[in-house]
């Protein structure tokens, strides 16, 4: 058995405090996780769960926020999408030490994950930069860290497909299929 760490969030009703909720998430097996439930009509939960995969940890803490709250509805879950300061306190590193490898600065035998989102701060997929520094042996990720977040991700993907309320060009499907594999 590995313990995982993980965030999800839900969404309440508009104007619902979820504190209300807590004794019932304490009964359905979330004495695992610190709640947030700071902001209205919102429920965060972070969790530190044994189990023996990532995915059987992630779907039990989903099962037992929704058997304790029937209504609430699965928004994300994290660590997914962070920028460098955010994955520093992460990795257990410093934020100039990601910076250095993000620039390209340090010797690696493939490039560092391009962003995702680039800007005045830029993004990335947490998954793309565990894996890139696991390949690396930069930092003390494990396969552990890299299974809990290849779940987020692949959950998290599996949410925004399921909110999409248009259909996929097939012509884009396949290039992209074709040519960013």
């Amino acid at each position: 058995m590995n313990n995982y760490q993980f965030q999800i969030i839900f969404s309440l009703h508009s104007n619902e405090d979820a504190e209300q909720y807590l004794d019932a998430l304490f009964e359905t097996g979330c004495d695992d996780a610190v709640m947030g439930v700071g902001k209205v009509g919102y429920l965060a939960a972070d969790f530190t769960r044994e189990s023996s995969t990532a995915f059987d940890a992630i779907k039990s803490a989903i099962e037992a926020i929704t058997q304790a709250i029937p209504h609430a509805k699965l928004i994300k879950a994290g660590p997914y999408i962070a920028n460098l300061s955010e994955m520093a306190n992460l990795f257990g590193c410093t934020k100039q030490n990601l910076s250095k490898y993000a620039r390209g600065e340090s010797a690696s035998s493939e490039p560092f994950p391009c962003s995702i989102v680039s800007g005045k701060v830029d993004y990335w997929y947490v998954l793309d930069v565990a894996i890139w520094l696991f390949k690396q042996n930069k930092l003390n990720i494990q396969d552990n860290d890299i299974e809990v977040l290849k779940a987020i991700h692949d959950l998290n993907v599996a949410i925004e497909e399921t909110r999409n309320e248009y259909e996929y060009n097939d012509d884009f499907l396949s290039l992209a299929k074709r040519v960013a594999a």
